[in-house]
């Protein structure tokens, strides 16, 4: 029987992250504000199947970092440059 939060099943996640044995690091990315977007319901429910397969050994790492614009009250920074600039900085900081 699968364990269900809403519309996410556990067990189908915990699925996929078992296919990462040997994984040094879980990320997650979103293009939002740290507070928007799904990282505010998924982060911990992601983390909690992660801790499951670190238990269960089946995984090395339950180690989660988050890749997001800072928290903001504003849905967007208003000028495209900065917006740009933002944009780098978030994908540099990724793919480093």
């Amino acid at each position: 029987q699968n364990i269900t939060t809403g519309s996410l099943q556990l067990l189908v996640l915990k699925t996929v992250l078992d296919q990462y044995p040997n994984a040094k690091q879980f990320a997650w990315f979103q293009e939002e504000h740290r507070n928007s977007g799904p990282w505010g319901y998924l982060g911990p429910r992601i983390s909690f199947v992660l801790d499951w397969l670190k238990s269960e050994n089946k995984i090395k790492t339950s180690s989660l970092d988050v890749y997001s614009r800072k928290v903001s009250a504003s849905p967007a920074v208003g000028k495209k440059k900065k917006h740009d600039e933002e944009q780098a900085v978030l994908l540099k900081d990724l793919f480093v």
